[in-house]
């Protein structure tokens, strides 16, 4: 049994330098706290292993018996869910027969690429998340980083509804009718993430043209999927006109602040923390963008995309992704907020103030709260409470809009894990326009 114990403690050594590689060779670093859990499980197995490696041989017996058998535990229900993903996905037959049943239609079941592939006509493109992050981690220094899409181009989206959403993108890539840009004053702009960007419906259906239609006055939408609140502090320091009667934040409780856990890793995006007067002038580089953005695209997001369709990931399965994911996520502890969230607010607020903007944080919920029994929301409470010591208006969707449905999974796409649905989408728009208009 000592021979099992030393190559337990053997392979966990090797498992820490292979992560010491992927960390600080592969990604030099620039990785590094995607990786530190990794080093933390680790470590601590290592000085387990090493423990039970001097135990009495009865006590070390059982010991491997237990760790061994967990491992095994897991990995075959990794395989099971791998297997159910991909040969019985129940969540995608249910969709089907819905959509068929209320519509008479197919459920599009092609892929974004599928899709891209099919259309073969440069007038479209795809909407590829935070190209600039991706970018700036696999070339380490960048000369320019993206913050919005490809610019006047029939942009494709996602499929949580039964078809593919699309919208032609502005003059600077983001998901707005592009003569928006020319009115002399704007009612509303909109900072977040893809359920502010209008994933995954078409206009007229997204928030921001839901507020057209309500104030029938000019929104400018600078959503992004994937973007997190220092990525959106980004774009609205690059993007935003002067003459904006009312900025709205809209926090996603879901990935907002792993998101910016992931941003503050960034070089770039970092000086505009850092230095208030940074900018790197984007308005003026759409051409140096949409090349860098189509360039991307052609090359890294068709080739990962068309590698993530294959039936087994050999990473993700030793990973146990598939457990965390569906099983693991929804126990996961509250995220500490960094303190550079504060500093973020702080800086938006004061911006909006030197405009004379009017400034807002709308919490948005996701499927998880409504969907699963043991899920609670991340940082609600804190953000509330962080609103109220910078003055900063807080206006919560559960309390406007979920708690108010008889089954509140309605207002996501066939009650199932997603975006908002249409119906979803209008009745968070109408709550922020009519809570903004009472004040």
């Amino acid at each position: 049994m000592k021979k099992a114990s030393s190559f337990l403690i053997l392979s966990v050594i090797f498992l820490l330098f292979y992560v010491f590689y992927k960390s600080e060779i592969v990604y030099n670093g620039s990785k590094y706290s995607y990786y530190l859990p990794y080093y933390k499980i680790l470590f601590l197995f290592l000085i387990f292993s090493i423990a039970i490696y001097f135990f009495p041989e009865k006590i070390r017996i059982y010991s491997l018996i237990t760790i061994f058998s967990i491992i095994l535990a897991g990995y075959a229900f990794e395989v099971f869910l791998f297997y159910k993903y991909y040969t019985k996905d129940s969540f995608s037959k249910r969709k089907e027969k819905i959509y068929f049943e209320e519509f008479g239609k197919k459920f599009d079941k092609r892929s974004i690429i599928e899709i891209y592939d099919d259309l073969k006509d440069e007038k479209y493109t795809v909407s590829a998340d935070n190209v600039g992050y991706f970018l700036e981690q696999n070339n380490g220094s960048l000369e320019l980083y993206p913050l919005a899409g490809v610019s006047n181009k029939k942009t494709i989206l996602c499929n949580e509804n039964g078809y593919y959403s699309t919208y032609l993108s502005d003059r600077y890539g983001f998901n707005n009718p592009d003569e928006e840009w020319d009115n002399d004053e704007i009612e509303y702009l909109l900072l977040g993430d893809s359920f502010t960007q209008g994933s995954c419906v078409n206009r007229p259906h997204d928030i921001a043209s839901n507020l057209r239609r309500l104030s029938k006055k000019p929104v400018i939408n600078l959503g992004m999927g994937g973007s997190g609140t220092l990525l959106e502090y980004a774009t609205y320091k690059e993007y935003a006109p002067k003459n904006v009667k009312n900025i709205i934040l809209l926090f996603f409780d879901g990935n907002d602040i792993k998101d910016l856990k992931r941003e503050l890793d960034s070089i770039i995006l970092t000086k505009y923390l850092d230095d208030k007067n940074y900018s790197q002038y984007l308005r003026e580089k759409q051409k140096q963008i949409d090349e860098k953005i189509t360039e991307y695209i052609n090359k890294e997001y068709l080739l990962s995309s068309k590698k993530s369709k294959s039936k087994i990931n050999l990473e993700d399965l030793i990973k146990l992704v598939k457990l965390y994911r569906t099983r693991l996520q929804i126990f996961k502890p509250v995220m500490k907020i960094p303190n550079e969230f504060e500093e973020i607010l702080i800086s938006m607020k004061e911006i909006a103030n030197k405009n004379n903007s009017n400034f807002f944080i709308v919490y948005l919920y996701g499927y998880q709260k409504y969907g699963f029994r043991n899920f609670k929301p991340q940082n609600s409470n804190y953000i509330k409470s962080l609103a109220k010591k910078l003055d900063i208006i807080f206006i919560d969707t559960d309390e406007l809009v979920f708690s108010k449905e008889k089954d509140p999974r309605d207002l996501f796409p066939f009650k199932m894990y997603g975006h908002y649905n249409i119906e979803g989408y209008q009745k968070i728009s109408e709550a922020i326009f009519k809570y903004i208009n009472s004040l």
